[in-house]
């Protein structure tokens, strides 16, 4: 979505403290969660210490970056345009790439599931490489407006919930999946960001 504000990360001497910072955050985290993993006599609420760095490391930074905008003028309004073709089957493939990480994330069968797992992570690997293309991320991202990244952030939630609750029934990953890809499918007639927008 950075696209469409034609934003560029660019490494400076300001933002070494942040990269050092961030990857200092990263490596603790996981550092903390490889004793709750591997350590049985580790306290049994170290498991909630890797999400509170990262949340609070994260999500602190972007609280401070948000306050820093509170005093920035309105963007202009924007007026909505029909997605076009190569971003309707970007919005659509998001969906279904998820969708089908929502039906694998439920299965118990661990062989089958891996294979597959795979061959989805082979899929959005291509799918980032061709990101020059009307149907890559970059030109998604930048026509999506809030109903797109509504479904988005539930479609994110739902898997996640699929993928950690133990004993979840197989049949709901997969009808938790199949509703993704629906509501992809439908999100994708909704009109988006014009080209100029």
């Amino acid at each position: 979505m950075a696209q469409r504000s034609g934003m560029q990360w660019r490494v400076t001497r300001s933002r070494w403290l942040l990269l050092v910072s961030g990857a200092v955050l990263t490596v603790a985290a996981l550092v903390v969660f490889g004793f709750v993993v591997w350590d049985p006599e580790f306290p049994a609420f170290g498991i909630w210490i890797p999400a509170a760095l990262v949340l609070i490391g994260y999500g602190g930074y972007g609280v401070v970056q948000l306050a820093r905008t509170t005093g920035d003028a309105r963007p202009p309004r924007v007026n909505p345009a029909p997605l076009p073709r190569g971003a309707r089957w970007g919005t659509i493939g998001i969906g279904v790439a998820v969708g089908m990480l929502a039906m694998l994330g439920s299965s118990s069968d661990g062989m089958l599931t891996s294979a597959l797992l795979l061959l989805v992570v082979l899929m959005l690997f291509v799918w980032i490489v061709a990101a020059r293309t009307e149907m890559g991320l970059p030109a998604v991202g930048a026509s999506w407006r809030w109903p797109h990244l509504v479904v988005f952030a539930a479609s994110a939630c739902a898997l996640s919930l699929v993928v950690l609750v133990d004993r979840l029934p197989v049949l709901t990953g997969v009808l938790s999946g199949l509703g993704i890809i629906a509501l992809f499918v439908a999100v994708s007639s909704v009109p988006g960001r014009g080209l100029r927008d």
